[in-house]
């Protein structure tokens, strides 16, 4: 199993929302079964509006979202079946962390072994500059 996470944007100013992409992928030979994502977003990001899940060459798929943690299951996923996670977010204005680090993390069965994984993303905040826009005039001496 192969697991990956991005976020868009990539850089972001805090009170913004942005969007979690988290794909998971059978590269294998035979079946991962009893398949289980789980995300438990940054502290300071909340969820904002419709998670989706789509799941590709698998069976039985399943989404629940509670408390900021998002679960994705599904009984099979076959050798060369994805699954595809989207997450919208807000950070909060309150948020003065320099980055937000979501980890997230998969495991399965396998005809062999069981399987298991984890990956990251480092999502950016910026500080906008105090009171609003900055705008810089030249200077004119005499």
């Amino acid at each position: 199993m192969q697991i990956s996470i991005s976020s868009d944007p990539k850089q972001i100013i805090a009170g913004q929302a942005l969007t979690y992409t988290i794909t998971v992928t059978n590269g294998g030979g035979s079946p991962a079964r009893n398949v289980v994502i789980k995300d438990a977003l940054p502290p300071g990001v909340t969820l904002q509006g419709q998670t989706f899940l789509n799941l590709q060459n698998g069976t039985e798929e399943n989404l629940v979202v509670e408390s900021n943690v998002v679960t994705a299951t599904a009984t099979v996923i076959n050798a060369g079946g994805v699954m595809r996670i989207t997450v919208p977010a807000h950070v909060n204005p309150s948020v003065t962390e320099p980055a937000l680090l979501n980890t997230v993390n998969v495991n399965a069965d396998s005809d062999s072994a069981p399987l298991s994984g984890t990956a990251n993303v480092t999502t950016l905040v910026v500080t906008p500059p105090k009171g609003g826009n900055t705008i810089f005039l030249p200077v004119i001496t005499k």
